[in-house]
């Protein structure tokens, strides 16, 4: 839950080298129950200990798709971790793990917030009452797409986006100091993983194509230049900072061209041109290229989402494109994403038909762009896309698979392992 950060270091963090956001869309929880051991899980999975008194871990129950029938075990320090959500972020050697923080945020709707007392347990512990809530409806007037933390809107009860409360959250662990002191509360801190699946990875992929949050610490954090560059001046502190963006339904373009696909004489697709789409094509869908599948300007949700217009005010689409371009992002698409979207016309017929096909286009509108040039002449924009594409293979839409891969592990935590 995001609420006002701490205003000195109260965690003991001085083991802590390693934290990874993990924020993911759970669907289908019609309701949370209480862990023997404290804490709450949703009501499919199961409660599992943690190292930490009074928190549970929870198990993620897919019956469907669990190996070995190990569905719903618990960790076991003797015999490693079977299969569960859990697992996703535990390094393979045992001295490691002490040294990894996981924080979830969670993003509220106005219905947590009319329930509160009913789910007090969900509440508990919190030094303040007043947490910030996002729209969850596209019923409501201006937000045209539900979910509206994903896509950067404002919270309900403050000038907040959801974007920017990662902005600050990230840049309290890398930077904040005691107040009265120069001691940063993470100084040891090396490695920030922001991961999100499916709606968050729709929030993870347009934040990182946004957030210049770390203009106050060094744009080459987010390079992938094996040195990582050091921090407020410091050489004795570095950072690596990277975003995992697994299975969204859709993703923000750089610029109003697309993969269109061309068919053969048995409705077969033959290839794809990255092109911008016929005029016939746009008229029907007029804001395919607006905010949230693309930068351009005037779209419905422009009015929700002031963060996108303060973040490319002070530089134009292509300088944003650039930056992005040379950021540590990891894509993840399960093979077996193929279920057809049939949904907004912006996404399905101009993005693709399902989300693994929407991911193989878009990394190749990146490299399409990125290697036609797409820079004003005599400008430092010159950018080599410095992105990974990874297919998870035999993998549907599921988040512990997606981040238990060979691929998934290694983009979350790469210095670890």
């Amino acid at each position: 839950m995001l609420s006002l950060l701490p205003s000195d270091c109260k965690v003991k963090s001085a083991a802590c080298r390693f934290i990874f956001f993990l924020i993911f869309f759970i669907a289908n929880v019609k309701g949370w129950k209480q862990c023997d051991g404290g804490g709450v899980c949703p009501d499919f999975a199961t409660c599992c200990p943690s190292a930490t008194p009074g928190v549970s871990s929870c198990i993620s129950m897919r019956y469907n798709k669990d190996p070995d029938d190990a569905t719903g075990e618990c960790c076991d320090e003797a015999t490693g971790c079977p299969y569960g959500f859990s697992c996703a972020v535990r390094p393979e050697n045992p001295k490691d793990r002490g040294s990894v923080l996981i924080l979830a945020p969670r993003f509220l709707a106005p219905s947590d917030m009319k329930h509160k007392r009913k789910n007090q347990h969900q509440f508990q512990n919190q030094t303040t009452t007043e947490f910030l809530y996002w729209q969850n409806s596209e019923k409501q007037p201006k937000y045209a797409i539900s979910h509206s933390w994903r896509y950067g809107a404002d919270a309900l009860n403050a000038p907040v986006s959801s974007y920017e409360a990662v902005d600050r959250l990230v840049e309290h662990l890398v930077s904040f100091t005691a107040p009265g002191t120069d001691t940063r509360c993470f100084s040891n801190l090396r490695q920030v993983s922001i991961v999100g699946h499916s709606a968050g990875g729709q929030l993870v992929q347009r934040w990182a194509l946004l957030s210049n949050a770390f203009k106050m610490i060094r744009p080459s954090s987010w390079t992938t230049a094996t040195t990582t560059t050091a921090i407020n001046d410091d050489p004795g502190y570095s950072m690596d900072i990277r975003a995992v963006v697994a299975n969204p339904r859709s993703y923000c373009y750089l610029n109003e061209k697309r993969m269109v696909v061309v068919m053969d004489g048995n409705s077969n697709k033959v290839e794809a041109h990255w092109e911008v789409p016929a005029a016939s094509q746009i008229k029907k869908c007029p804001d395919y290229n607006q905010w949230t599948w693309g930068l351009e300007r005037g779209g419905a949700l422009d009015e929700v989402v002031p963060y996108k217009a303060r973040r490319i005010k002070s530089g134009s689409d292509e300088e944003v494109a650039h930056r992005y371009a040379n950021r540590k992002v990891f894509y993840l698409t399960g093979e077996y994403g193929d279920t057809d979207q049939d949904d907004l016309c912006a996404t399905r017929d101009f993005q693709g038909h399902n989300r693994h096909e929407r991911a193989l286009y878009y990394v190749a509108a990146l490299n399409a762009y990125f290697g036609s040039g797409n820079s004003t002449p005599g400008s430092s924009n010159n950018s080599v896309l410095r992105h990974e594409l990874h297919t998870i293979p035999e993998t549907p839409h599921d988040h512990i698979l997606m981040f238990q891969s060979v691929a998934g592990r290694r983009a979350i935590m790469e210095l670890i392992e």
